[in-house]
């Protein structure tokens, strides 16, 4: 019986950490993210000032401190959270921050 009732205590404490993980992390890819919300993207920066996702996806870098920081980077992998807008059918990410991963 108590290997039985040690078992659920296991199982229980797994699912809670696996659902604080995800809510920790918090931020959505590009391929499920919807726009206004908050995502990572991993990509390369071209030289139009554009970060052309892992997945093919090309974002219009907005103006802001962390996006005038990271149209330098071109050339560089990187990954940068911010948030999704769809102006008419152009997507672009307003950078709140970003990391280089690759120089």
């Amino acid at each position: 019986m108590k290997e039985n009732n040690m078992s659920i205590v296991v199982m229980a404490l797994v699912v809670v950490i696996t659902l604080s993980m995800s809510m920790i992390s918090g931020l959505k890819t590009t391929g499920n993210a919807k726009e206004g919300e908050e995502v990572k993207i991993t990509g390369t920066i071209n030289e139009i000032d554009q970060l052309v996702a892992e997945d093919g996806g090309v974002y219009e870098i907005d103006i802001t401190d962390a996006g005038n920081a990271l149209v330098e980077e071109v050339g560089k992998k990187v990954e940068a959270v911010g948030f999704l807008e769809d102006l008419g059918g152009v997507k672009s990410i307003s950078v709140s921050s970003y990391k280089i991963i690759e120089k």
